[in-house]
This record gives structure tokens, sequence and C-alpha cells, in this order.
């Protein structure tokens, strides 16, 4: 049976052991190797590392006491929620912000919100940093005198290869200069999600969301969540981020399951009053440094579309059958982001209370202070 011809997605016509991929909305293409998808999984992941009491020095738990003199200041956007400040080392055009969860209460803030890694990435980093991200981006004013296209660029780095600078978690905001001027009209959207579709990409489609396995992933297991009907980031409401947050929470569990520590997770849009390409959650497990190939403007990629597909239809984070998305779907509509912010606050508190104690223990301290045993060498 003759192959259908495909217009929004691109490959090479080279055959052999790699297929550069392009499609319709990537930027840049990709290289994928089927040789180093054979390798995939066999990469050990290690956590973000967060040095003991490092909570009592951490920047973004003490930021009006750990901000230098003349830097920018700490501000609340969600009281008891959610705070920042003003990225003082920028390298987008306008408005760029850090972004992290906040409490009046100190102990609350050091030890329930101070969080590092993957493992506990949870609900409450997805719903309510980026709603203080939508927060912003509403209120920004974007310069007049300018012909620039300005777009919001908000995302997380979790993980040292995924660039997570500081050892707590937050999402970074700002705007940039859309610089590649393409208009994607209504009609060729609707054949990209048909071709996507016959060739097996999509994982699940309702009248608010597509899930897609890329077909030109920028990572490891990569995936894409596409909102419809919706092409900047601001028009996010509180609806929309709380089935980004289900969602969201298990393909992280998803990619804890596979050994992944390093994850970006990225939204693209169009610029601020335009609708040239729909909004889009990116998520993009790192699993190498930087490839030469990367250097040059091509991903070099361990995983195909179709591996990545069939991964995410085999099982889910947990051990159970395949992700059910429509059933994720249902529990975004009884999502909780407050009661969900406290229980997920408190279970960390119980669990650096428990920590604590057993470090306290005798037996722990014996095991600390005591020097090993050395057999003596028997002489012959």
């Amino acid at each position: 049976m003759r192959e259908r011809e495909l217009h929004t997605l691109h490959k090479n016509d080279l055959r052999g052991e790699i297929e550069i991929h392009s499609d319709l909305l990537s930027v840049i293409p990709s290289a994928l190797s089927r040789r180093r998808a054979l390798k995939t999984g066999r990469e050990k992941q290690e956590e973000m590392i967060d040095k003991k009491g490092k909570d009592t020095e951490c920047l973004l738990c003490h930021p009006m006491e750990k901000k230098p003199i003349g830097t920018s200041e700490h501000r609340v956007l969600v009281p008891d929620r959610v705070g920042c400040f003003e990225n003082d080392f920028p390298y987008l055009s306008g408005d760029q912000q850090v972004i992290y969860l906040w409490h009046s209460d100190e102990m609350k803030r050091t030890k329930g919100l101070h969080r590092v890694k993957l493992t506990h990435f949870g609900m409450s980093e997805l719903f309510w940093l980026t709603k203080g991200c939508t927060i912003l981006g509403r209120a920004y004013d974007a310069p007049q005198s300018t012909y620039d296209l300005m777009r919001i660029v908000a995302g997380f780095n979790v993980g040292r290869l995924a660039g997570q600078s500081i050892p707590h978690f937050h999402i970074q905001y700002g705007w940039e200069v859309a610089l590649e001027k393409r208009s994607i009209g209504a009609k060729e959207l609707d054949l990209y999600f048909d071709e996507l579709e016959s060739v097996d990409l999509i994982l699940f489609r309702n009248d608010i969301v597509s899930i897609v396995a890329p077909w030109t992933p920028k990572g490891q297991f990569a995936l894409e969540v596409y909102f419809h009907n919706k092409y900047e980031f601001t028009e996010l409401d509180d609806n929309d981020l709380a089935l980004f947050t289900i969602l969201g929470n298990a393909i992280v569990k998803k990619y804890l399951s596979l050994g992944i520590q390093n994850l970006n997770i990225v939204f693209a849009s169009s610029p601020a009053g335009r609708k040239v390409e729909p909004l889009v959650a990116h998520f993009v497990p790192r699993v190498n440094m930087t490839a030469l190939y990367e250097i040059r403007g091509v991903n070099v990629v361990d995983t195909p579309p179709q591996k990545i597909a069939e991964e995410f239809r085999r099982y889910g984070g947990d051990g159970e059958d395949a992700i059910n998305w429509t059933d994720l779907c249902r529990q975004a509509d009884s999502f909780d982001p407050d009661a969900t912010f406290e229980r997920e606050m408190s279970a960390m508190i119980e669990r650096r209370n428990s920590d604590d104690i057993k470090s306290h223990s005798p037996a722990s301290k014996e095991s600390r202070t005591k020097p090993p045993s050395r057999r003596k060498k028997l002489r012959s």
C-alpha cells in the first residue's frame, strides 16, 4: 500500500541510519538515529543535589536577606502562594522575572517549599508558578515604539542538564522578539494535526487539548501539549491551568519511571495580538550534554517519534496501564489548587522533620562517627 504523501511533516530522502525531521511548527530540525535509539535508558541520571542545610542559605527562600543591595526586590504576586523578582542578569528583551512558590511563614517556606529534585516537583509548581506568569504577562505593557513582534517565553529548568542554576524550583518568564515572522493559517494547522494523526502520533485529543508525540522531537521522549483555539500564553485561565497541571503531573511521573531526572517544560506561543501559531507546552527531557550537531542548529535525539508514542501508550508512571488521558481530564474538573498547595507543603514539612529526627538519632550519629572496621592482615 502506497504511503500517504505528507505536506507538513518532512524528512530526508537519503536512506540510512539517520533521519532528519522537520515540520510546519518546528523552528529547527532533529536528527534521529536508529542506533542511538537502541541505547535509550542506559544513561544513569543523577538527581539535582542540594547540600544539607542549604535552605537556610537559599536565595529563593530568603530573597529579602540574600539578594545583594542594589539588585531587584522580591515582591509577592499571590499572598502565601507566589513570589518573584526581576532577573538581574536578563537575556530576554522585556520584563524577565524569576517566579517561585512563596509563604510568609519562614518555617513553611524553608521546610515545605524548598524543593529541588524532580521527584518532589509537584502540582503546586505546575499550577501556581505558571499562574504567576499569566498574572505578570497580562500586566506587562509591551513597547509601542517598535515594529518588533513581542511574545512571552516561560518555562521550567529542572535538573543540572536542563540548565537549573538555583537549587530550588522556579519558572523563568519574560518577553522576546519573534524574529521568524511567519504566519500559519487555520487550514495549514488542520492539515498538520490531520497528518500527525495519520502517522499515529496523536496520543489524545479533545476539544481543549491535543497531546502529541512530536514529529520533530526536541529531546528524548519529548511530548507536546497543544491548546486548541489559544494562541497567546495570557489566554490561559484557571481551568486551562488545572488541566495543564494534571496532565503535566502524569507526564513527569512517566519520566521518573524512565529514570529521567532532567527536564525542561517550555511554553511557546504567538506574538501579542497575533494568531500565527498555537499555544503549546513542550516537555523536553535532557539526557545528554549539548552535542556538536546541536551547536549547528539541529537537535540530536535518541527517540524517534514512533518510539515516543509507543512508550507513552505502553504504561504509565506508577506501573499502571497506559496513561488514561480522558480520566485525567475529568480529574482536572475537580482540581483544587489551594488544597493541593497546602497538602504538598505539609507533606514536605513532614518528610523534612522525619529526616531531621533520623539524622539526630544515636544510631545515625554512631554510623557517622564510628570509623570503619579494619581486619588485621595476617602474616604468612
